[in-house]
């Protein structure tokens, strides 16, 4: 028997390789806009996990001047452009979800926005695994990762105690939003692009494992 009724996956950069996809359109739309500074490794280094309304944030705070008010429209537009280009599933990731779904209730909490995060796995084929209740997003909550709302709502809309649940990251944010869900955290780091280094920081904040494969997901959960 299962120690976990809910496996919940983050999306980019977990379910599906999108990062450089996510960081590439963000820098796109940024310099487009006249903030030169953001280029795609820039984006990459600081970004990775964070919400969209943090990055405008942040290049807004940095740069002395609001960001345009359809920036956030024009980086899903692009995301939308670049995705068949750019956007792949993580290695493994299909039959670890095949297995998952015939054991246990699974579901997407991400930080991106909703027609990005349907888009990626429709692109990638992972859509077929994941209805559209049970794909939550940034949208549904006030707080994003690395608070731990988006993970609390999603175990709830699902039924399911935190206790109950299991979360799959590959994010800074994003782990430390799971564990102060209260939920186990498994930690991916095989699409990191410094994946010892990110290996060792998901460590300390009290991820409960580590890996660079997801096929080590299936006996985690048992």
């Amino acid at each position: 028997m299962s120690r976990f009724d809910l496996i919940i996956f983050d999306c980019d950069g977990t379910l599906v390789d999108s990062e450089l996809l996510n960081n590439a359109s963000t820098s796109e739309v940024l310099a487009e806009a006249g903030y030169l500074k953001y280029t795609t490794e820039y984006c990459l280094e600081a970004f990775i996990g964070c919400g969209q309304s943090m990055v405008w944030e942040v290049a807004a705070a940095e740069s002395g001047k609001p960001v345009p008010a359809d920036i956030n429209q024009r980086f899903i537009d692009r995301v939308a452009q670049n995705m068949d280009a750019m956007a792949r599933p993580a290695p493994g990731i299909a039959a670890v979800l095949e297995a998952l779904s015939k054991t246990h209730k699974i579901c997407v909490g991400s930080n991106g926005e909703r027609p990005n995060v349907v888009g990626c796995l429709k692109s990638t084929g992972l859509l077929r695994f994941f209805p559209q209740d049970c794909i939550f997003t940034v949208e549904d909550i006030v707080n994003p990762k690395p608070a731990p709302d988006l993970y609390l709502y999603a175990a709830q809309k699902m039924g399911f105690t935190p206790d109950r649940c299991a979360v799959v990251e590959d994010s800074i944010a994003g782990a430390t939003a799971g564990v102060a869900a209260g939920m186990k955290v498994f930690g991916y780091y095989g699409l990191a692009h410094q994946p010892e280094q990110q290996a060792e920081k998901l460590r300390t904040l009290g991820v409960h494992q580590v890996s660079a494969q997801l096929a080590d997901l299936l006996a985690f959960v048992k």
